[in-house]
């Protein structure tokens, strides 16, 4: 009912909390993604698509016990200022699993990529580099 009630000034406010910078995020970008909502009665479902914040509680064992369970390297790129995906979350992966480094990008909010998209970029990249180098064993 949230969504199918929320209107553009609702969805501005809520994105610009989600920002740790709200500036980074323009009036256009938010009528694209007001566009996107409505477009072919997408309010009446989103909250079907958006069960994973239900499934992250419900499937916690399924999906950590996987990166539990790998042998493959694991890098946590995380953000620092996040208000969905707290760093206490980022952290307990962390803590839960073997062969792991988490990655602090400071001063970001829930969208790293939007937000500073260079710096998360950099950090990927290198993240990469450092995988394919083997650097992670």
């Amino acid at each position: 009912w949230v969504a199918k009630l929320a209107s553009k000034n609702t969805l501005k406010t809520n994105l610009k909390n989600i920002y740790y910078d709200p500036s980074k995020i323009g009036q256009s970008e938010i009528n694209e993604i007001w566009h996107m909502m409505n477009f072919n009665q997408g309010k009446k479902v989103i909250a079907k698509i958006s069960r994973y914040t239900f499934e992250r509680k419900l499937f916690w064992f399924r999906w950590v016990g996987a990166l539990q369970n790998t042998q493959i390297p694991i890098e946590i790129i995380w953000t620092d200022k996040d208000p969905i995906a707290v760093p206490q979350m980022a952290e307990l992966i962390k803590q839960e699993t073997k062969n792991s480094r988490l990655i602090w990008l400071p001063n970001l909010g829930h969208f790293p990529m939007l937000e500073q998209p260079k710096q998360w970029l950099d950090c990927l990249m290198l993240s990469l580099d450092r995988f394919s180098s083997k650097e992670l064993k």
